[in-house]
């Protein structure tokens, strides 16, 4: 199992990583459409922004957000 934690601005950092980490026989062939059964994210868009689509690929999505305390949604 693998864990790696990525800043809002590293969006295209994070899917290359996850990319990389599934391709098992590292020929770069991995693609979009990866099964997901659980993505979670914390006070995930910008204000103005929506994160309501949850892609065909991931079957279960929680996202914690809060108007008051240390992270401002």
């Amino acid at each position: 199992m693998q864990t790696r934690i990525f800043a809002n601005h590293q969006g295209d950092n994070a899917h290359e990583e996850i990319l990389r980490l599934l391709d098992a026989n590292h020929d770069g062939s991995e693609k979009d459409g990866i099964p997901v059964l659980l993505t979670v994210q914390v006070d995930s868009v910008s204000k103005g922004q929506d994160d309501k689509l949850i892609p065909a690929n991931v079957a279960q999505a929680i996202n914690f957000y809060q108007i008051d305390g240390l992270l401002h949604g």
